[in-house]
């Protein structure tokens, strides 16, 4: 059998000529030029084949390549080398934190911002984005998760260094590839900054282990017991007895993240509507910056009305921040539940706190439609909740073992 090619075709004079070819037989088409700054041809992916699945050269796809290889060619006859060869990463990063960094809000600022600076300090403003490549990428993974830097990119002694969680290496990682895909489609002169993205294609570090701990009944009932029957104080604030437990219940009946259960108002109540009222979650607060109505539980809706009796202000924020203005803070609220594990009995497991709560929510919900599941809980898809959130149980695993032994097995042969 005849050894199946790649497809290749070439055009321009020597100095300007530009290749295209298929890396491997029906694999995306690439482009490639000399480039003087490596002493040899720089290839980068057209994100289009030109083979049909059954092996034929595509006409339109074959000529949509050429005239991009041509034009790539004529640029470089008439010397007009790309304006993104010469784009420094200082230079991308001011233009990035003059035109998107603005529109962010709260941590996801401050934490982009952070990420901003260490890329700068560990890379250096002069260097060249399109430059950037594996060895870079590897480098900051590699400096980040033994500690040798801090979340800055300021470097650390010996005896300061610990090591960092593969998820906040991906982290520094993801605001590199942020930037330069920044780069792709930020236009100059009616020309895109960036060609390419040069991290296309460079893996992100994966968490073997990626899901937390799940808050077990007896757990929740345990923190809900110690959250009614203590006054704790936490530093210089005294904590009102049914503010924990209202949020406890909220975050454990409806699955949805403390930021925004925490940033509920009053008017987002809607006692009168479903079968036991309905919450109306704002696009503002929620993570995907998608709005949702959802119905709750009577145990929700028992823990609002008692707490709407106890609070005047509930018309407002239902949880306000003490002694200042705005919703409580979702880092109070933490050490909070800090608090109650410690009243609880219960030993602290690294992950455990309100986010247990989430993921016990969508566990118990395995044998219901996952797409409703996911509606309720503010899931962006039903991936993310079926691979992390819904976990293996010890009743379910029982119930599908003894299932299958009723199951008689014939084998078509």
């Amino acid at each position: 059998m005849a050894r199946r090619k790649p497809w290749r075709w070439k055009c321009g004079p020597h100095g300007a000529r530009v290749v295209l070819r298929e890396r491997s037989y029906g694999s995306n088409v690439q482009v490639g030029a000399f480039d003087r700054t490596i002493g040899g041809r720089r290839w980068r992916s057209l994100k289009f084949k030109v083979r049909g699945v059954d092996g034929q050269l595509i006409p339109d796809a074959v000529s949509r390549a050429k005239e991009a290889a041509l034009d790539l060619s004529t640029h470089l006859i008439h010397g007009e080398s790309d304006r993104n060869e010469e784009v420094t990463l200082g230079e991308l990063i001011a233009l990035f934190q003059r035109d998107r960094v603005p529109a962010m809000r709260g941590r996801h600022r401050l934490e982009t911002e952070r990420e901003l600076e260490l890329l700068r300090r560990v890379l250096g403003s002069r260097i060249r984005v399109q430059e950037l490549g594996s060895r870079e990428w590897d480098a900051i993974r590699r400096l980040r998760a033994s500690g040798t830097i801090d979340g800055r990119g300021q470097r650390l002694s010996p005896d300061e260094r610990t090591p960092t969680a593969e998820r906040t290496v991906a982290k520094t990682l993801k605001a590199l590839r942020q930037l330069c895909r920044f780069g792709t489609t930020y236009r100059r002169n009616g020309r895109p900054l960036l060609a390419f993205d040069p991290t296309a294609g460079l893996q992100l570090p994966v968490n073997p282990d990626p899901g937390g701990p799940v808050c077990t009944d007896d757990e929740y009932s345990r923190l809900l017991a110690a959250s009614q029957g203590h006054q704790m104080r936490v530093g210089n604030r005294n904590m009102v007895p049914s503010y924990l437990s209202t949020l406890l219940v909220l975050c454990a009946e409806t699955g949805r993240r403390i930021g925004a259960v925490v940033a509920l108002r009053g008017e987002d109540w809607l006692p009168n509507e479903g079968s036991h009222g309905m919450l109306r979650w704002r696009a503002d607060s929620d993570k995907l910056r998608r709005r949702a109505v959802t119905p709750v539980t009577p145990e929700v809706r028992e823990a609002l009305e008692r707490h709407r009796r106890t609070h005047p202000n509930f018309h407002d924020w239902m949880f306000p921040a003490p002694n200042s203005h705005g919703h409580i803070s979702v880092a109070l609220v933490s050490r909070w539940f800090r608090c109650c594990e410690k009243l609880a009995g219960l030993e602290h497991e690294p992950g455990f706190g309100y986010h247990s709560l989430r993921r016990a929510f969508a566990t118990k919900r395995k044998a219901l439609p996952v797409q409703d599941v996911a509606a309720l809980g503010g899931w962006k898809g039903t991936q993310v909740l079926m691979n992390l959130y819904q976990r293996a149980d010890v009743d379910a695993m029982e119930k599908v073992l003894l299932e299958g032994q009723k199951v008689e097995l014939r084998v078509v042969r």
